[in-house]
C-alpha cells in the first residue's frame, strides 16, 4: 500500500500552526515531482554537550536541510547561525535557508525555485553513481532494506515494522519479545522496547543520548535491575506510532548501561550509527 500522500498530508498537518513552513513543503514536494524524494520535519540533530536542534525540514537521501526563517527569526539571527553551523559540523549537512520574512510571494516563489532545482541536482548527482535509494514507505521497513543499506542511522530516521524484522536485520532468528544476542558477539545485544508497555516504561530524552527503563507493574517477580553483563552494548529499536498512527520500532541508536537511579535504569547512548560492514562502531558523541 502507497501512503506517500497520507504522509505527506500529516507533515502538513502537523505543522499548520507554521503557516510559511507549511507552505513551503508543499511547494517543494509540488516542485520537485519525484515521488522517490523522502521529506522529513523537524528532524532531531544532536549536536555537542548533549544538546540538539529541529530542522525544520530535511532530505535524508541528500543530507540536506532547509530553514524557514518566520517573523520570529528576525530577533534570532546570532543564534540561528549558531544552530546552522551546529547542525553542519554534526552531519556535514548542506543548508539552505528560505526567508519568508517582509517578502513578496514572488520573492519565496524565487528561493523556492532555487532550492528545488538544488535537491534535483543532488538526487540526479547520486542517481549518476547509482548509490540514490528511492524512498519507498513499506520497503524501508523491512529487513533487507536495510540489509543492503549496510548501516542504520538514527539521523535518517531508519525503522522497521516490528521486532522479527529487528532481529532479521543481524541475522538473528529468534521467538525472544524484545531481546537477542547477535550471533558471534558475546557483549551485543538487539533490544526492542515499547515506549509504553503494558508493565514497563522506557522514555528517551529530548537529546537521544539518555534512555531510562522502569518497571511499572505489580508483578513481585519483576523489578527494574542493572543487566548481569554491564559491558554489553544494546542495539535499540524503540516501538511507538509514527506519523501515519502506525506502530514500528525505530533505531534509537547503540545503547550501554550507565547506571541505577533509584528504581530506573539509565542507558547511555554511545552512538547514534551502526556500521554492520565493519562490525559497528561506538563512537561517544
Amino acid at each position: 500500500m502507497d501512503n506517500k500522500i497520507e504522509y505527506i498530508a500529516t507533515l502538513l498537518e502537523k505543522c499548520k500552526r507554521n503557516k510559511y513552513e507549511q507552505y513551503v513543503i508543499s511547494r517543494l514536494w509540488y516542485l520537485l515531482n519525484d515521488e522517490r524524494i523522502k521529506i522529513v520535519t523537524q528532524q532531531c540533530v544532536y549536536l555537542d554537550k548533549g544538546k540538539y536542534a529541529l530542522a525544520d525540514i530535511y532530505f535524508p537521501q541528500i543530507n540536506l536541510v532547509v530553514e524557514v526563517d518566520e517573523v520570529y527569526h528576525l530577533n534570532k539571527k546570532e543564534e540561528d547561525k549558531l544552530r546552522e553551523q551546529g547542525i553542519i559540523d554534526s552531519i556535514g549537512a548542506e543548508v539552505h535557508r528560505i526567508n519568508c520574512t517582509g517578502k513578496t510571494d514572488e520573492d519565496i516563489n524565487t528561493q523556492l525555485d532555487t532550492v528545488a532545482n538544488i535537491i534535483k541536482i543532488r538526487v540526479s548527482e547520486k542517481d549518476k553513481q547509482n548509490i540514490f535509494v528511492p524512498w519507498d514507505l513499506e520497503v524501508e521497513q523491512t529487513a533487507d532494506y536495510h540489509k543492503r543499506k549496510e548501516y542504520l542511522s538514527v539521523l535518517e530516521g531508519d525503522y522497521v515494522k516490528n521486532t522479527t524484522e529487528a532481529f532479521r536485520v543481524f541475522n538473528i532468528n529468534s521467538q525472544q519479545r524484545s531481546t537477542a544476542n547477535v550471533p558471534g558477539f558475546t557483549n551485543l545485544v538487539v533490544w526492542c522496547p515499547y515506549e509504553e508497555g503494558t508493565d514497563w516504561r522506557n522514555t528517551l530524552s529530548n537529546n537521544g543520548t539518555i534512555l531510562s527503563e522502569e518497571y511499572k507493574g505489580k508483578g513481585n517477580n519483576k523489578s527494574s535491575k542493572a543487566p548481569d553483563n554491564i559491558d554489553e552494548k544494546r542495539i535499540v529499536f524503540l516501538k511507538g506510532k509514527n506519523v501515519l498512527g502506525q506502530m514500528i520500532a525505530r533505531f534509537v541508536g547503540v545503547f550501554k548501561f550507565d547506571r541505577m537511579d533509584n528504581n530506573i535504569v539509565i542507558w547511555k547512548r554511545v552512538s547514534y550509527y551502526c556500521d554492520m560492514r565493519c562490525l559497528f562502531q561506538y563512537d561517544a558523541i
